[in-house]
């Protein structure tokens, strides 16, 4: 494809042969198919009207004008292309797949590079990973021999894009960034673009906000500066999401009002649709409700308007969420009944779509390998002509041997035409064959569709909640609904195997609670050697390896299947019924599959728990540390000096016993110092509930003033700051107050607040020892401040000299 800068002369050029040119000239269908292939990024209509031309001329056969197969081919590569975006993978990969035998045929290179790529992404979208994979390393290697950097960069997007949809998230990062750098080196401002969105993407994917951010920030620009106006679309959606990562809702606002403003200019209703889906989530999380649901319903509107099936289940789940939160369930449970139907009609597109594509390169490969036989068959046919011709010269000089020949040839006809006849009865059953196989995968995929439907429903409802019993609560519910039960519990073993402890329920009344059951060794091993669930109509004397607790007298049907997680058995999953009726196999499948989410869901409440128990473990090394580090060598270093002092005094010489009372003072101080720096790090985050003036208010009234250090804050009227830039700012503060606070050893620090010319300055001075800043270089400290001030978008100024102290100025523009 080409920038935008060359639009103008491919247009130019048409012009130019749509006066001069005659019928038959294939220059024409060049340039038609060179701009149809420019403008296929920047404007899909009129790309498809000229690639739709330049196919209908290339094709065309009156007056004895030949068909331009190669402009045939380019015009098929152009329509594959566009069928690809628009989501019509059936034609895309069909008129792609006859673009390559073109251009493999005539060697276009550059052709079937582009045509490798749109069929390596069609199988991206229908989840055929594999075999986009195979595609895109086939694209690879073809951009190599061409020795395109262009195309090299777009097939090593299109690898990374593959490791990103199969979650090799950090493999994806690493081609995008080194793909990038390529982008720069060729100066393709596409390429570029486009590198720039998909590292957005990854970095949001992987809980990076800020690196998202600035990715998107770039993408947006070039898409602006170049016209790419999907592309624009793109970036203010990442844009947008990565600011409400950040929790910066307001930004997320004004981004995602941005793009809703950009769609109705460009009256694209998708566009529209789905900007307006984002904004009800960001009023959402704001907790302006009433204004997230009016935009959640006017997105709702659109999608059943354009027939967006898969923007309106997700508009419909956000409806439900929302009347959810006002109280209003009927509402609610109107919506999330309107998702579940239009989510299953979904998945059954969706199976049924990736069956045809499926097909499509079914049959092609078919076809290939159908003609690579002909071919061969022609070839031999050939052979068998010229042979046949020396057969018939040699017969006119040995006539009497004519019918002894006539009647081999006659025997070897007949012999072929009974391998034929074979052939064919046996290309009949292997079609019968792939037909039944064609039937039983569409019922597969039905009873499939419906399987994960319940387990996605499942997942959906299982959100942020602290306790194991909270998290199974929802999950329940759900088990209970689709294998149609009237109770459910979940058991866990414990360590010893011989308790097992309730850790959720529902359906079952206060006196038929088991919270805690004895399990003997039959029962223990029956859970880790069961190829299927335990499952009878009955009472206790029919199952003597059951527990008798799990007998209820009100519940007639009881179903169990162990958890496990990694092969280890870790509970017991139950469901009963009061009537005496069994459960099916469908049920039993799906509740087999239930029970191993939910052994997953159990051991990852387990590995959080372990998470921040080691979190604590961590914070109590890094204590011991900054302890070990600072305050016990000083301590240390007193016991030395006081000991020194007492041997200095029972000798008698008090001069040197002074001085070493005096250093014993001295590291008294420090060491008090430090303690009173940790101590009030270990308080919980100063800012909360105060402003920035007030938090060092505090911060001196705890550390500074209780050393008997003159601590002195002035400030006037400040304007509210926007919180991360408050926090930012109370960082680089603290860091400066350290740096007096254990190099400086001043006896006097002022923090002064002004505002001049739109700006916030901040001023940190002490009257410690200074130092030479051409002389010593910065440490830890100041390079942290540095960083800090530059990431908020401001400036720092250090003066100091030795024995006169420090001055710190710290700069920041404020919002207009």
């Amino acid at each position: 494809m080409s920038d935008p800068r060359n639009i103008n002369q491919l247009e130019e050029q048409l012009a130019e042969l749509n006066n001069d040119s005659i019928r038959g000239d294939f220059r024409r269908i060049d340039a038609l198919n060179d701009l149809a292939w420019a403008l296929a990024d920047v404007d899909t209509k009129r790309a498809q009207e000229l690639a739709e031309e330049a196919f209908e001329l290339a094709g065309a056969t009156d007056d004895g004008i030949p068909i331009y197969e190669l402009g045939k081919a380019y015009s098929l590569r152009s329509l594959g292309y566009l069928n690809m975006r628009s989501g019509n993978y059936v034609s895309g990969l069909e008129q792609s797949f006859e673009a390559r035998k073109t251009f493999e045929t005539l060697k276009q290179g550059d052709g079937l590079c582009d045509v490798l790529d749109h069929i390596g992404s069609i199988f991206l979208y229908i989840g055929e990973f594999p075999d986009a994979l195979e595609y895109y390393y086939m694209q690879l290697d073809c951009a190599q021999r061409l020795q395109d950097q262009r195309r090299i960069a777009n097939a090593y997007n299109n690898l990374a894009a593959n490791h990103y949809m199969t979650g090799n998230h950090e493999r994806a990062k690493e081609i995008f960034h080194n793909n990038l750098q390529l982008a720069r080196e060729i100066d393709s401002t596409r390429h570029i673009c486009i590198t720039e969105l998909n590292l957005a993407e990854v970095y949001l994917s992987i809980g990076e906000p800020d690196q998202a951010l600035g990715h998107a920030l770039r993408g947006l620009r070039l898409s602006r500066q170049a016209g790419f106006e999907s592309f624009e679309v793109y970036g203010l959606e990442f844009l947008g999401k990565a600011y409400l990562a950040q929790d910066s809702s307001q930004k997320a606002l004004s981004t995602m009002n941005e793009a809703l403003r950009f769609s109705r200019e460009k009256k694209s209703q998708k566009m529209e649709m789905q900007t307006l889906k984002n904004l009800g989530m960001v009023y959402r999380d704001m907790g302006q409700l009433e204004n997230a649901l009016s935009h959640a319903g006017e997105a709702l509107k659109i999608a059943q308007s354009i027939g967006a099936h898969h923007e309106l289940a997700e508009c419909a789940f956000l409806l439900a969420e929302l009347h959810e939160q006002q109280g209003d369930f009927e509402q609610a449970f109107r919506y999330i009944e309107q998702y579940h139907e239009i989510n299953g009609r979904l998945l059954g597109e969706k199976a049924t779509q990736r069956l045809q594509v499926l097909q499509v390169a079914h049959d092609t490969e078919v076809a290939k390998k159908e003609a690579e036989t002909l071919q061969i068959k022609t070839i031999q046919l050939e052979r068998e002509v010229s042979e046949r011709k020396k057969a018939e010269k040699a017969l006119e000089d040995a006539r009497d041997n004519l019918e002894e020949r006539i009647n081999a040839r006659t025997a070897e006809l007949r012999d072929t035409v009974l391998i034929l006849q074979k052939e064919i009865q046996q290309r009949e059953r292997a079609e019968a064959e792939v037909q039944q196989l064609v039937e039983m995968l569409e019922q597969r995929v039905a009873d499939r569709s419906r399987e994960l439907a319940a387990l996605y429903d499942m997942t959906i409802l299982l959100s942020d909640v602290e306790s194991l019993a909270d998290t199974l609560q929802p999950a329940l519910k759900k088990i209970m609904l689709n294998a149609g039960a009237n109770a459910i519990s979940v058991h866990i073993m414990s360590a010893n195997q011989r308790t097992m402890q309730l850790a959720a329920q529902l359906g079952l009344s206060d006196s038929e609670h088991i919270d805690e059951v004895h399990i003997s060794d039959d029962f223990v091993e029956w859970l880790n050697q069961a190829d299927a669930p335990l499952m009878f109509v009955a009472d206790a004397d029919f199952q003597p390896i059951m527990p008798k607790a799990f007998f209820l007298s009100r519940h007639s049907t009881f179903f169990g299947t162990p958890l496990r997680v990694q092969g280890q058995i870790i509970g017991l999953l139950s469901l009963y019924r009061e009537q005496e009726k069994t459960f099916d196999f469908e049920h039993v499948s799906l509740l087999i599959t239930m029970a191993e989410q939910l052994g997953v869901i159990i051991q990852n409440h387990r590995l959080q728990e372990q998470s921040l128990d080691m979190t604590r473990v961590l914070e109590r090394q890094r204590l011991a540390r900054e302890l070990h580090d600072s305050v016990a060598q000083r301590i240390y270093s007193l016991h030395l000096f006081a000991r020194s002092g007492l041997d200095a005094a029972n000798d008698g010489d008090l001069e040197q016993a002074h001085v070493r009372l005096q250093q014993v003072e001295t590291n008294t101080l420090l060491a008090l110092r430090e303690m009173r720096l940790l101590l009030y790090q270990l308080r919980p985050l100063a800012l909360e509930g105060k402003s920035l003036v007030g938090a060092f208010e505090e911060r001196f009234d705890q550390v500074e003033r209780r050393l008997g250090i003159e601590a002195v804050v002035m400030a006037g009227s400040i304007p509210e700051l926007d919180k991360l830039d408050e926090e930012q700012l109370y960082y680089i503060i603290t860091e400066a107050l350290n740096n007096a606070l254990q190099h400086a050893q001043a006896t006097r620090v002022e923090l002064l607040f002004t505002i001049e010319n739109g700006e916030l300055e901040v001023l940190v001075r002490d009257n410690g020892q200074g130092f030479d800043p051409k002389v010593q270089a910065p440490g830890m400290g100041l390079e942290n401040i540095c960083s800090r001030t530059e990431n908020l978008g401001g400036k720092v100024v250090l003066e100091s000299t030795v024995g006169e102290g420090t001055v710190m100025q710290i700069s920041k523009k404020l919002a207009a």
